[in-house]
């Protein structure tokens, strides 16, 4: 790991654990298959996984490349709550440029829902797609 950089951690509950390891949720197969994408992909990256004991039990750990955001959260920064169109535009840019890559691994997000959707720095990617 590079000096400086950051990690998430996503400790998963332990009824999720073992859901996991029975085969019934498949979280750590989709960031896989989504961490063999391009890391800028604007997804989550799985850096690494591993199991910790807790007191009620073992516990999945998800170590991933930190998100900034959620939508509904860079909403609210917003003056009067409501985002200016360009940005409006660019966020429904990245959320669709993000299904489309997880349709591509066949990966179908069933949330719909602002808090969901999490983004590096979604100022950072409207100044890298202003050509858009």
């Amino acid at each position: 790991m590079e000096p400086g950089r950051f990690l998430a951690l996503k400790i998963l509950t332990t009824h999720a654990t073992a859901l996991n390891k029975k085969g019934h949720l498949h979280e750590i197969d989709m960031l896989e298959k989504i961490s063999a994408l391009d890391a800028n992909s604007f997804l989550p990256f799985l850096v690494d996984h591993f199991e910790i004991s807790g007191p009620y039990g073992t516990h999945i750990a998800l170590a991933l490349t930190p998100l900034t955001t959620d939508l509904e959260s860079f909403r609210q920064t917003a003056p009067a709550g409501k985002l200016p169109l360009h940005k409006a535009r660019t966020a429904i840019f990245f959320v669709l440029e993000g299904l489309v890559k997880l349709h591509s691994l066949g990966i179908i997000h069933t949330g719909a829902h602002p808090c969901l959707s999490l983004y590096y720095t979604l100022l950072d990617a409207y100044s890298s797609s202003s050509s858009m």
